[in-house]
């Protein structure tokens, strides 16, 4: 049986319809109690955010600031009522114990014995559990994840609704929060910019995908045994396309100490580049181990702070507008990278700023060239001069059009590296790979760490595309045809048609799945019609079923048709 009936069963690989094979549902069984008032539907997010296996008020919380808020008062609450299909999940599932619990809430170990892997299973319970508002909040991440693929965010499995109540099952990350790392004390530099620059790659994924996390705080980071940083947590995230009543003028939700000015006047201000200042007050604790309710820049690197301080601009324009452009700053002030393109003086050095004389090729004190072609005529000229002496042409606005050229090159390839087209977006990169002129050396330094990221993105993508695909092929030996179709579409449009060490490709096994998943409902159209014409008995999903194992005989067809 299907772990669940949602949404995404309606979803294949090219967009069609899944038919759902029919299954024997139960009914709910009747509440009487009273719905959830606000504050306790309000508390079950930050419950819920747990990672270290203690509550919320064992945490020792520094800041009233880090806790999380909600303040729709004005939404009301029924009691949730669905046709979503109730799910025992023990049939599949063994719970081992508790990772993290709160008055509403909870999220536990267990093992998936289809897959033989570990699992966490986060659902909200109680009165909770039957509130319209927070059943929709907890099925908003399980819809925002679950079209996240990503290294760096974690994985939701499936969803549903168990007899008490909703749940998500999800990727289980056993490394702590990077909460608790911070709790330590300061994280090293270069291991906080290594981090800082893996939750950027995956928030480039959600934002690519136009939706907000909304409450990006180290809370809501958990990281592997092996140091890799995973963004989870999608509670509040916002389908930025999307037109939703989750956000209601003037609410204030989110994480007060980690939330942008314009997310305290009300959610319907946010827009990608709020995260963008979360996730830099996320930075700043990385780097003091402090809490970011007080912002003193002056306690972080040096030659970080003018970066920093831009990620925290009050005003939305004044700070970075990419979380691609947020990574890179960083990533060169880290490195010590002087900003190639900027107005240089007479005899100055592009690289350590040093003054040398008026006609030297090689920087006195680091060796860096000093001469550079006239973007004109080519002929060699000093890279401080404002216009080459042979033809007149004045070079700032010529290096202005080429770079605006080469970073529309780099934010191609970029989106190309998000949607994990790898052929295309190393072809694309290749426009600047090199490029000789020092006043455009920022991109060519751009493309040698982009190359690299790539192949280790590559890598990555292949070796899960691998597991996906055997996830898929397991679940059809299982016969749950929907479970393996689900498995699918967690890899991405571009590798649909990879194939893995001269494996079926996606695509293929997606095919497969729906012509058996065809058959079986056929069968069970069958089984059913003759039952109700008194000529069938016995157990009918038992015999549907093992039909469906004779993979579609010529006496099955014929049956079918003459029935």
């Amino acid at each position: 049986m299907p772990d669940h009936e949602d949404d995404l069963r309606d979803e294949t690989l090219d967009g069609s319809e899944i038919e759902e094979a029919p299954t024997e549902t139960e009914e709910a069984p009747a509440e009487t109690e009273e719905a959830p008032t606000e504050t306790e539907v309000d508390a079950v997010r930050d419950d819920l955010s747990l990672s270290d296996g203690v509550t919320r008020s064992d945490a020792g919380i520094d800041s009233l600031g880090d806790q999380y808020t909600f303040d729709d008062v004005n939404v009301e609450n029924d009691l949730f009522d669905d046709d979503m299909e109730l799910v025992d999940l023990s049939t599949r599932y063994s719970e081992e114990g508790v990772l993290g619990k709160g008055g509403f809430g909870e999220v536990v170990l267990a093992t998936d014995n289809r897959l033989n892997r570990k699992i966490a299973i986060k659902r909200i319970q109680g009165k909770a559990a039957r509130s319209k508002k927070a059943v929709k909040r907890f099925l908003t991440e399980a819809k925002s994840i679950a079209v996240l693929n990503h290294t760096n965010i974690v994985q939701i499995y499936d969803y549903g609704r168990a007899t008490d109540g909703p749940f998500l099952i999800m990727e289980c990350v056993q490394g702590g929060s990077l909460l608790d790392r911070c709790r330590k004390g300061p994280i090293e530099l270069d291991e906080a910019v290594n981090i800082f620059s893996q939750i950027c790659d995956g928030l480039a994924k959600a934002h690519a995908e136009n939706i907000i996390h909304r409450d990006i705080k180290p809370a809501n980071i958990l990281m592997t045994e092996e140091g890799v940083p995973k963004l989870t947590d999608f509670g509040l995230a916002k389908d930025d396309t999307a037109d939703t009543d989750v956000t209601i003028e003037g609410v204030v939700i989110g994480t007060p100490d980690y939330m942008p000015p314009e997310q305290r006047k009300g959610a319907e201000f946010t827009d990608h580049r709020s995260d963008l200042w979360s996730l830099a007050a996320t930075f700043f604790e990385m780097l003091t181990g402090k809490n970011p309710k007080v912002l003193n820049i002056s306690l972080i690197p040096f030659k970080l702070q003018s970066v920093i301080a831009k990620a925290l601009e009050e005003a939305k324009e004044d700070r970075f507008q990419s979380v691609h452009e947020m990574r890179e700053e960083v990533l060169n002030a880290h490195a010590g990278k002087i900003d190639t393109s900027r107005s240089l003086g007479e005899g100055e050095c592009p690289q350590c700023a040093t003054l040398n004389p008026f006609h030297g090729k090689f920087c006195v004190e680091c060796s860096e060239i000093l001469q550079v072609q006239c973007l004109n005529c080519q002929l060699e000229i000093q890279i401080w001069n404002k216009a080459c002496g042979d033809c007149g042409a004045r070079q700032t606005p010529l290096v202005d059009k080429a770079l605006l050229k080469l970073k529309k090159v780099h934010n191609q390839a970029e989106m190309l590296l998000v949607d994990l087209d790898f052929e295309a977006a190393a072809e694309k990169s290749k426009v600047v790979k090199n490029e000789p002129d020092s006043r455009l050396q920022y991109y060519a330094t751009w493309y040698e760490e982009f190359s690299a990221r790539l192949e280790l993105s590559k890598a990555s993508e292949h070796t899960r595309l691998e597991e996906l695909l055997r996830e898929a092929t397991t679940h059809e030996l299982a016969y749950d045809y929907n479970a393996g179709l689900r498995t699918l579409l967690q890899i991405s449009p571009s590798l649909v048609d990879t194939s893995i060490k001269g494996t079926d490709t996606a695509m293929e096994v997606h095919e497969r799945l729906m012509a058996k998943q065809s058959r079986l409902k056929q069968l069970n159209g069958l089984v059913q019609k003759r039952v109700s014409n008194g000529g069938f008995t016995g157990n009918c999903q038992r015999t549907s079923k093992a039909e469906a194992r004779s993979s579609g005989s010529t006496e099955d067809q014929n049956e079918a048709r003459d029935a």
